[in-house]
């Protein structure tokens, strides 16, 4: 008798129901895989959507560290953070003309990607404090993808090659 057997038995739970219930997960199994075998096509596709769901969620992926990190990022920039984003965005993405927005009196700054005048992202920088997601939603209402940076997260240092992919990650889809 196994674990799963030995558990489900001090519920009160008898062998035939659980060789049911192994009997089920197997036919399920069985059609999943008769799907793949049959949809391969579909199945690349889900694929392929997960993977560029997951390129446009945040992420703290490379950019978190308990000390600076030996690369460029908004902490050891000769400037403000909003200098640093700036300069990311102007010498990184050229082909995309980006204008600047302050919102909710400095505590998060917008900036719309456009190329050929159409807008192709927008990106917020915004405090960890600010739980508000105004911007995002009017994004997603508009159809324009949208991405936001913590400036002030603890241990999130917003590292040049972090900004940069996220954001290529998105543009390279328009």
């Amino acid at each position: 008798m196994g674990l799963f057997s030995k558990i489900l038995g001090s519920a009160g739970v008898t062998d035939d129901a659980v060789n049911s219930l192994k009997k089920a997960a197997k036919g399920l199994t069985d059609k999943l895989n008769e799907f793949v075998d049959e949809h391969p096509d579909a199945v690349r596709q889900v694929k392929e959507e997960r993977a560029a769901a997951a390129a446009r969620q945040p992420d703290a992926g490379p950019s978190v560290y308990d000390s600076v990190p030996d690369e460029p990022n908004q902490y050891n920039y000769p400037g403000t953070y909003r200098q640093y984003f700036e300069q990311i965005f102007s010498e990184d993405f050229p082909a995309y003309s980006v204008a600047k927005e302050e919102k909710d009196g400095g505590r998060a700054t917008l900036y719309t990607f456009r190329k050929d005048g159409a807008p192709a992202l927008i990106v917020e920088l915004k405090t960890e404090k600010s739980e508000a997601n105004r911007y995002r939603r009017e994004a997603q209402k508009a159809g324009i993808p949208y991405l936001r940076f913590y400036y002030d997260h603890d241990g999130w240092w917003n590292t040049r090659s972090y900004v940069t992919q996220r954001i290529s990650g998105i543009l390279s889809g328009c």
